[in-house]
């Protein structure tokens, strides 16, 4: 994650305060293999597109993507709530909303691609992943080397927390070093690059099979103090 990261984020326009992912099915995955990264910017739209908004677009409706001057069409649109793109149908009950929500920041801890690929063998170990390495507050490097030993940082996998541990100068989450600083950052999301996964204990993986919905502590995404 954290070297596909630091390759394309000068390539990806994420400049823009929202966006909307198309993601793929895991059988069109396993039989198209990895993406090239134009696929990849096509599937990306530099806009919100809630699930209600998709429903209520009219058929031969242009979409634009992160891909120069590429759009997708609404190809179908009925009262039924279904709907296809580029004749692609799309799940819109399957839509993760994320937004709208008022200074939500974020960091994102990525591991290198490998670490991810050792540990994950299904799209739910993915997504368990991605959470236990999001945390809900705006974290450059300037700021993470002033967080003092002993601080947790929330995340968004429920039950599962970052400790912070401080030798020298130089800080490491859940005993994991940053080797890619400020990779990518904007406005509301900032990226960090590590080389190893931010583990779960025992206790934290059951907290994280039955309550990993996505959700986090609404209080801790203005800013809430560490501990």
């Amino acid at each position: 994650m954290a070297l596909t990261l630091e390759l394309v984020t000068n390539t990806l326009n994420l400049d823009s305060a929202t966006a909307t992912i198309f993601a793929p099915s895991d059988p069109a995955f396993v039989h198209s293999g990895q993406l090239p990264l134009l696929l990849v910017q096509y599937h990306i739209l530099p806009i919100r597109l809630s699930a209600e908004a998709m429903k209520a677009l009219p058929s031969g409706t242009s979409i634009p993507t992160l891909l120069p001057n590429c759009s997708l069409i609404v190809t179908a649109s009925h009262s039924d709530g279904k709907v296809s793109i580029n004749n692609v149908m799309i799940d819109v009950k399957a839509v993760y909303d994320d937004g709208p929500k008022d200074q939500t920041s974020l960091t994102i801890f990525a591991p290198v691609d490998v670490a991810i690929q050792e540990h994950a063998r299904n799209v739910s170990d993915y997504m368990l992943i991605f959470r236990q390495h999001v945390v809900p507050r705006l974290l450059s490097w300037l700021d993470l080397i002033k967080l003092e030993d002993g601080t947790v940082l929330p995340t968004f996998l429920k039950g599962f927390e970052i400790n912070v541990t401080v030798s020298g100068d130089v800080p490491e989450f859940k005993g994991v070093p940053v080797i890619f600083l400020n990779m990518y950052q904007s406005r509301g999301l900032v990226v960090h690059g590590l080389n190893h996964l931010l583990t779960l204990s025992a206790n934290q993986a059951s907290l994280g099979d039955s309550s990993s919905d996505g959700n986090v502590d609404q209080n801790l995404l203005h800013h809430g103090d560490y501990h």
